[in-house]
């Protein structure tokens, strides 16, 4: 399990206005800087907090930045124009970023972690001669891992009730996730992201050997400890013995009870508004679903109203006094 003084430290998060690009060392639109390629479930905590205690003092991870209003935005769009499986209508093409769009997005950072593996292949196209750490898990392990965290929040039920608690607040975190997560996998249900995700797995460890040069890839497990990171970095190893960060974001992800959150969410706005509370909970929750379910997973919306958000609206409603 992660400390209180673990958790701080890794989400630490970063609202100040970041310097541009040209004035960061080893970032990477100078021309340096690294992309951490390992799956999502991958560790991608740990990594960045390792990188901080080596001194990297810009390094991007979707939860630690989470709070910039265009983070999540970002995400979706640049997932759109990044994944055929998005762009179904007829017309839509596919429109990945440029550099000079990168740059902009990412380039001041040092290092990526979690963001890196879905747009992966841009890049690594985008940034060459970055140094490129391929974290590796045991394939079983990995999915059993999705299922629990980012599957069961992305496409569960409680995907719906994020939804509705995204678009009280204006927050986009929940429809940029399941934006980059649908794109990766291919899938719109738990199941069929499973069923892909031993594609999704082999092909995406194939791809960065392929285009990454040796001398510019690290293979690395975290149960190797830090020499052959530092190695690898031209970094002195921690002195003092100092063990290798394991920050699991599970413990932030499921301690923080997406569902008690958007409920709580719905329930203060709802509270607030008093009369008519119930109708606008459906009104805004039926739209949400139907906007954001999207593509293949259109029918979505009625399952996921009949069920996920259907358990709930008794509570709802109870708690209100209707």
């Amino acid at each position: 399990m992660t400390s209180t003084k673990q958790k701080a430290e890794i989400l630490d998060i970063k609202d100040e206005i970041r310097p541009p690009p040209e004035t960061i060392i080893d970032s990477l639109a100078s021309g340096g800087g690294i992309l951490c390629a390992g799956l999502p479930r991958t560790g991608t905590f740990s990594l960045a907090v390792a990188l901080d205690k080596l001194g990297y003092k810009h390094v991007h991870h979707v939860i630690r930045y989470s709070k910039l209003p265009d983070q999540w935005y970002k995400i979706e769009d640049c997932s759109k124009r990044h994944y055929p499986y998005l762009n179904q209508g007829p017309g839509e093409s596919v429109k990945p970023y440029t550099k000079e769009e990168w740059d902009n997005w990412i380039g001041q950072f040092q290092a990526t972690t979690d963001l890196t593996p879905f747009f992966c292949k841009e890049l690594i196209q985008t940034y060459p001669n970055a140094k490129v750490i391929l974290v590796t898990r045991d394939f079983d392990k990995w999915v059993t891992s999705l299922e629990t965290t980012l599957f069961y929040f992305v496409f569960g039920w409680v995907y719906i009730l994020d939804a509705i608690a995204d678009g009280l607040s204006g927050h986009h975190s929940t429809i940029g996730l399941k934006a980059m997560m649908r794109g990766f996998f291919q899938a719109d249900s738990t199941m069929q992201a499973k069923i892909n995700a031993r594609k999704v797995y082999d092909e995406h460890h194939a791809m960065v050997r392929a285009m990454v040069p040796k001398e510019n890839l690290l293979e690395y497990n975290y149960a190797d400890g830090w020499e052959p990171l530092c190695e690898f970095l031209g970094k002195p190893v921690p002195a003092g013995g100092e063990k290798f960060p394991r920050a699991n974001e599970s413990d932030w992800l499921l301690s923080a009870r997406f569902e008690t959150r958007i409920l709580k969410s719905i329930l203060g706005v709802a509270k607030a508004l008093k009369v008519g509370a119930p109708l606008i909970f459906a009104g805004v929750g039926w739209k949400l679903a139907q906007r954001y379910a999207g593509g293949a997973g259109s029918g979505m919306a009625s399952t996921a109203l009949s069920t996920g958000v259907g358990s709930v609206w008794q509570n709802v409603t109870t708690a209100l006094g209707f």
